[in-house]
Order: C-alpha cells, then structure tokens, then sequence
C-alpha cells in the first residue's frame, strides 16, 4: 500500500478546492499561476480550458465576463458596498465574505450576456439563446452552474445562474450526471478511498 502525505497547504489548492461560509479560503495559499483573459485574472487550469471554450463557440462576441480572481480586499470592499447600496439580505443573499468567496482562489467566473448596463452583483445571464449554450456545454470544459435555485440550502448561496466554477474534467461530468453541487460532491467523492 502506498503512503500519500499531505500537508496543510494541500488543502488550498486544486480545482475541488471548496470555498464558502464553512470552509474559509486562506488567500496566502493563492497560486501564482493566475492568467490574464479578457481583462480578468483566472487560475491558470481555468483559463486554459476556458479559453478553449469561447474560441470553439465564439462566446466572446455575446458574452464577457464579469468577475474572476478577487484578493480578499477586493472581496470585502465589494461586500462592503454592497451592504451600503443594497442591504444586509440581499448582500447576504449574492456577495460572499472575505475568505468566503471561490472568486479568491481564481477558479470562479461571472458571466454576463455583452450590453451596454451589466450589473456587477447580478448580471443579466438568462437561460436561453447564447447563454444557455455556454451552460449546457459547459461541463465538457469542466465548468457547472454553481449557485441552482434548488441547491441553496446546502451552499447558501441564492441562485446565481450567471456564476461558473470550474472543477475540471471529469467532475463536471460526474456533478451534472447525478445533479450535485459542489459541497455534495465532495461528500460524495469521501466515500471512495485512494
């Protein structure tokens, strides 16, 4: 039997990495591999099949995106301004704390259908037309919706229907084929030994 060590570090990488109210991000743990895209930092796994992604089916001529990597300032300072202009239940609802937030490890996207007003908290991404290919495509790339209306008792996160997250090929398969979230998918991956 082989021995596989571990370190504390471990648990901060990879794209399984879960983030969210309780299990918090430690941004020193941040990889350094992050990518320059469309005017966005993303972890460098992402990026490379994302890139794949859009060039394949033009999305970048009706999509953009909206968000990516965000350090922990970032993300308290828009947690901050959002409970300014928006209020504790809806901030609570959409935004993340820092250290509470997948957009701190680069592996989280926010997309937007291209117009002239995007809303930076809750673009306008429906399901249907070109956004809808993205989603329903984009598991084969290694991305899945992240925040569905019928999981947010389990992840506490309102539905978000314009969030990615990629968990790389072929979670995203195994998660759309039995409708799994992240947080169930890693219970569910507990129950297999190395």
């Amino acid at each position: 039997m082989q021995t596989l060590e571990l370190y504390k570090k471990d648990i901060y990488q990879g794209a399984l990495i879960l983030v969210n109210d309780r299990y918090h991000y430690d941004e020193s743990y941040t990889s350094t591999k992050q990518v320059e895209y469309l005017h966005h930092f993303i972890h460098h796994d992402a990026f490379r099949m994302l890139h794949h992604f859009f060039e394949k089916y033009s999305f970048d001529q009706d999509i953009t995106i909206v968000s990516a990597y965000r350090s922990s300032q970032e993300q308290k300072d828009i947690y901050e301004e959002s409970l300014r202009e928006h209020g504790k239940e809806y901030t609570k609802s959409f935004v993340a704390m820092p250290h509470c937030s997948e957009h701190e490890t680069g592996l989280a996207i926010d997309f937007a259908l291209k117009q002239d007003d995007i809303d930076f908290i809750c673009p306008d991404f429906p399901y249907d037309g070109v956004c809808q290919q993205l989603r329903k495509l984009s598991y084969q790339y290694g991305f899945v919706e992240r925040y569905t209306e019928n999981k947010q008792n389990i992840t506490h996160i309102a539905k978000e229907p314009w969030h990615f997250r990629y968990v790389g090929f072929p979670h995203s398969l195994i998660m759309r084929e039995k409708n799994l979230c992240l947080e169930e998918y890693h219970d569910f991956i507990k129950q297999y030994s190395l």
